[in-house]
């Protein structure tokens, strides 16, 4: 069963007073002003014009700086639920070109600092890969983080999502980024002469030419199919790929990346080592929350994969919303 509002004040009341917190000024009259709106109504959320009009602070004018305090916030939260009866969290629900803030309070005890053994899977599609489980599911969201991810696309995603049997109601997908290509660029080139990619080409066990016509082929790919699906919204990272994975608001499945010179392997990508949790053990908010991370900040670029003119149209046409 939740908190009560007493109970929840009381949590959040051990978090301000707690000096193993430590949050700065702005920290804490956000964590405030989000917990006054949950104590009115407990589904309300902000977007972040609407937080920043409420701090009124110059810390919080630009956009940039205060998507950079929250990630900080978010983290030293982290640090603070570290310990059990903690469970004081900020939530970004994902929203199309934006996000809102809302403070989250569970009644659950959530141990960071617990050990969660998991079984080790190898085969992406066999008898104990849990993809469907989570992409199929009825949830608020799924986050699905790739490198320039093309079988999962054609050989799952994409059927499903013909046969209806995706029921989130926001599909949201990260494909890598490392570079910008110009409009006037051909893509491939401009990924091929990035000093990450043909570095994390080595990791992969590909060739360069390779991994950058994948990074090519997967941005279209998603860009395409976004159009086409009005509950799904796609964007680019470009910070280097440690893990991929797959989550939604009740379990996440994770995937590593271990290194895979050509002459040692080829380890395929089918075959990379996976684990699945489920809420709400320590793992799964762990790793959730790194992966809304990462979206928060592919949520920074705004968009600037197209052109000033597609832009333009694409703000000026209504999107159905899911």
């Amino acid at each position: 069963m939740p908190d009560t509002p007493d109970a929840e004040s009381a949590h959040f009341g051990d978090l301000l007073s707690s000096g193993e917190f430590s949050g700065s000024e702005i920290e804490v009259k956000i964590l405030q002003t989000l917990f006054d709106l949950r104590q009115t109504d407990r589904t309300a959320a902000l977007t972040q014009d609407e937080l920043q009009a409420r701090l009124g602070s110059e810390l919080t004018r630009n956009p940039d700086s205060l998507r950079s305090t929250i990630l900080k916030l978010r983290g030293k939260l982290a640090n603070y639920n570290n310990k059990p009866g903690r469970p004081v969290r900020i939530e970004i629900p994902r929203q199309r070109r934006r996000y809102r803030l809302v403070v989250n309070i569970e009644p659950q005890t959530l141990s960071y600092g617990s050990s969660d053994v998991v079984r080790i899977l190898f085969h992406r599609g066999g008898p104990d890969d849990r993809l469907e489980d989570i992409l199929c599911a009825k949830s608020e969201f799924v986050l699905y983080v790739s490198i320039a991810s093309q079988p999962a696309y054609y050989q799952q995603i994409l059927p499903w999502f013909e046969q209806h049997r995706v029921k989130t109601k926001h599909f949201c997908i990260l494909t890598w980024q490392p570079v910008v290509p110009a409009p006037s660029e051909d893509p491939v080139k401009v990924y091929a002469a990035s000093p990450v990619v043909r570095a994390y080409a080595k990791i992969l066990g590909q060739t360069v030419q390779g991994v950058a016509e994948n990074i090519a082929r997967a941005w279209k790919m998603w860009k395409d199919f976004e159009k086409s699906h009005a509950s799904v919204e796609v964007r680019g990272y470009k910070p280097i790929p440690t893990l991929l994975g797959v989550c939604n608001d009740q379990a996440v499945k994770v995937e590593l990346l271990p290194f895979n010179y050509p002459l040692g392997g080829p380890r395929v990508a089918g075959e990379r080592p996976a684990f699945f949790m489920r809420k709400p053990t320590p793992g799964y908010w762990y790793f959730r929350e790194c992966f809304e991370d990462l979206w928060i900040d592919a949520m920074s670029q705004k968009d600037v994969y197209l052109g000033r003119h597609e832009r333009n149209a694409l703000l000026q046409t209504p999107r159905p919303q899911p």
